[in-house]
């Protein structure tokens, strides 16, 4: 019965196959060659070369048809892994290229009018929330998986991002307790992308280097 109202459902993976589908370029939307200068038939693709941390995927919930606006309430289906291998270039940078649900943005009533409400994932306690004004409360994850998205969050997963941080911990707490004289010269910008990202990248101390390549006077203190 649902779909009498809302429509027939489809999923977060029907939604991106047709955002990432081919387009036909002909009629008034052909391409202009740069050999033959001329105007030429053809079809557009279009695929990812670099995957973020965080996934941000807005679902269009509003049509505007001249002076009338109305909301789309299709039932989007979506699960809390999601793979973006087969949306990728084939020389995307992005080594983990699979993402873990982290957040939901829900719209409750209409085009002229509404309320928002989200839910937030809780990496330290492994639990999600919904946010309603000033209610907080515990929901589970299929409460989540059945809301009505209208953004939806994903962070990016790596397994071995969390093997590498424990043992960075492991061997920070060992030089503290032998009262080494090993120094790290690194960035507080790049400890944060540490401690959060799936692919913090290689180290960058560009923002405590001053241009002649030593440390500023100013930040010394806070990188030893």
């Amino acid at each position: 019965m649902a779909s009498w109202f809302y429509g027939p459902d489809v999923s977060l993976l029907d939604c991106l196959a047709y955002f990432f589908s081919a387009d036909e370029l002909k009629g008034d939307n052909m391409y202009s060659c740069d050999e033959c200068k001329k105007l030429r038939n053809g079809l557009k693709y279009s695929q990812v070369t670099e995957l973020p941390d965080t996934l941000c995927i807005h679902l269009k919930r509003f049509r505007h048809d001249f002076a009338f606006s109305s909301k789309i309430s299709t039932r989007v289906q979506f699960e809390e892994v999601l793979d973006m291998s087969p949306w990728l270039h084939q020389d995307c940078s992005s080594r983990e290229r699979t993402y873990r649900l982290s957040g939901v943005v829900c719209h409750h009533g209409t085009a002229g009018g509404g309320h928002y409400t989200c839910y937030n994932y809780n990496p330290t306690s492994g639990a999600w929330f919904e946010f309603d004004d000033s209610i907080v409360r515990q929901v589970d994850l299929a409460t989540v998986l059945a809301s009505e998205a209208y953004v939806l969050f994903y962070r990016k997963a790596s397994q071995g991002m969390e093997a590498i941080r424990s043992e960075v911990c492991r061997l920070s707490s060992v030089h503290s307790q032998t009262d080494s004289l090993l120094r790290h010269y690194i960035a507080n910008s790049w400890l944060a992308k540490f401690a959060t990202m799936a692919e913090p990248g290689p180290i960058d101390n560009s923002s405590v280097i001053c241009r002649h390549g030593g440390v500023r006077h100013k930040d010394r203190k806070s990188v030893v």
